[in-house]
């Protein structure tokens, strides 16, 4: 059975209505969504953890496994798409968890134990942005995909931007990002 992981962003949880809207878009899939500590080393061992308990039974199955990661989530999804190698949709990404987080009071114990998203000129790795985040400036992640576009004469990942949609892609708007997930099925 084909997965998709779930990862929420920050002030969120796995109970998002995200997940139920990719529940109803896939009823063929499993669909899972784990809550995260806000403690990156934490969140990596526990989220982890869960997912390879959650596909214990089909780590050599042929079924595609794609992550989903919506703003800080989207930072996990990331590093966890590179230990499971799989693929992985990244919404509004925090590039940057340590600066995106200063704002929020989170303690500098915690800042100091992220670091920039690693390995973001992945094949198996798309972007889904807006210009307009009111949240997130992705103005560094933008330059660094643009700097690691092409190796050779191969495009490395795909960033699809999109104007006016906001920080949390709550709408009709998450039609888009489910529409990218269909294509990597």
């Amino acid at each position: 059975m084909n997965t998709i992981v779930y990862f929420h962003g920050y002030g969120s949880s796995s109970k998002s209505d995200k997940v139920d809207r990719l529940k109803a878009r896939f009823p063929d899939c499993e669909v899972l969504a784990f809550d995260a500590n806000i403690d990156p080393e934490i969140a990596k061992a526990e989220v982890g953890d869960s997912i390879m308990f959650n596909l214990i039974n089909d780590m050599h199955s042929d079924d595609c496994l794609v992550f989903v990661g919506t703003s800080l989530g989207a930072w996990l999804a990331n590093e966890l798409s590179d230990k499971f190698g799989c693929k992985a949709i990244l919404v509004n990404p925090c590039y940057n968890p340590a600066e995106s987080l200063k704002k929020y009071g989170v303690s500098s114990d915690i800042l100091e134990k992220y670091n920039v998203m690693s390995d973001i000129a992945n094949l198996r790795k798309k972007f889904v942005v807006d210009f307009e985040d009111e949240v997130i400036d992705h103005m560094p992640l933008i330059s660094k995909l643009s700097r690691e576009k092409i190796v050779g004469n191969k495009r490395v990942n795909e960033v699809t931007f999109v104007n006016g949609v906001g920080h949390r892609f709550n709408g009709s708007e998450w039609d888009l990002v489910m529409n990218n997930i269909a294509k990597e099925m």
